[in-house]
Order: C-alpha cells, then structure tokens, then sequence
C-alpha cells in the first residue's frame, strides 16, 4: 500500500468509528507501524469540564492536538487511519486542509474516503446508538447540522462509498480494493 494516510470522514451516524477499527485490524496485519488517531473524541479523556468550554475553544483545542500527534506519528514514518467529521475550520482553513498539509510536508500520500448514507438513515443509527448506550451522543438537530455541514465540505478527490445497506465488512473490503 502505496498511501500512509487514510482519511475517513463523514457525518455523523454514517459508521466511521465502526469501519475506521475494522480498517485498523485488517491493515495492522500487514503494516506494524500503524497509527489509529478518532479526532472527534481524541481529547475528551484528558480534559476535565470540557464540555463547559465554549465550542470553538473545544474545536480549537481538539484540532490543534490532533496535529501534534499526526506529525508526531509522521515524523516517525507510520501509517495513519484518521476518522472524522472534518468539517469544522480552524484558523480560516478546513481540518482536514490541515492534516493534508502536514502529510504533505513529510512527503506523505493522502487518500479520503468519505462515508455517505441519506439523512433519515442518520437518524436512525444515532438513536440506535443512544438506546444502545445511554452515554451515546444522540441530537437529531445537530445531526441534521452536521450533514449539511459535511456535504458543503465534500473533498472533490475522495473515493465515495455509500453505507446504506452495508455492513462494516463490507465496507472495508471495498475501501481495501479501492486503496491497492
């Protein structure tokens, strides 16, 4: 495999937590120096109160870690599957624009792959997921915000995969074949 860095995104609810860990255990059986890096809960565990900071300072901080960690783990030549929204904007510049720079500066390929499902298939998931585990998040307005959002920040040279329908099996096998 050619690229060392794997995008996943998509909105919430389209299972890229779900095919981005079976990605990781399919491609650590080939590649041991791999990289697992979920941006949208990588900070939550060292931070206190954190859902009493504004958004933005959240979005901010949350970003501005991720970075660190991704060169990090560039600088020492791994492999990265990023999962994530991405489409907030830090700085004037997509998240996603960002890491695309940093791998861009370690001379590192690129592929996204963006996940897509239709609206009322988001919604169902996310209230799948809160009746599953009641510490889910589940807010079927912010959903509905995040999908805009996500589709006004399509990348125009992701591989587009639709979830509909699909399990996350299947899913990866065909993001393996599309990568080769």
């Amino acid at each position: 495999m050619k690229t060392k860095v794997i995008i996943i995104r998509g909105p919430s609810g389209v299972g890229k937590s779900s095919v981005s860990r079976l990605l990781v255990d399919k491609i650590g059986q080939k590649i041991k120096r791999l990289a697992y890096l979920p941006v949208d809960v990588s900070i939550h565990p060292f931070m206190k109160n954190y859902s009493n900071l504004p958004r933005k300072e959240r979005g901010d901080i949350m970003q501005e870690n991720i970075e660190l960690i991704f060169d990090n783990f560039l600088k020492r030549k791994f492999t990265i599957i990023v999962e994530g929204g991405f489409h907030r904007k830090h700085n004037n510049e997509t998240a996603m624009g960002r890491l695309m720079k940093i791998a861009k500066k370690h001379k590192m390929g690129v592929t996204v792959i963006e996940l897509h499902a239709p609206l009322e298939i988001l919604y169902k998931r996310v209230e799948k997921r809160k009746k599953e585990n009641a510490y889910a998040w589940n807010n079927p307005k912010e959903t509905e915000e995040r999908y805009h959002r996500f589709m006004k920040s399509r990348h125009k040279e992701a591989i587009v995969i639709e979830t509909e329908n699909k399990s996350p099996e299947k899913i990866v096998h065909e993001i393996l074949n599309r990568i080769k």
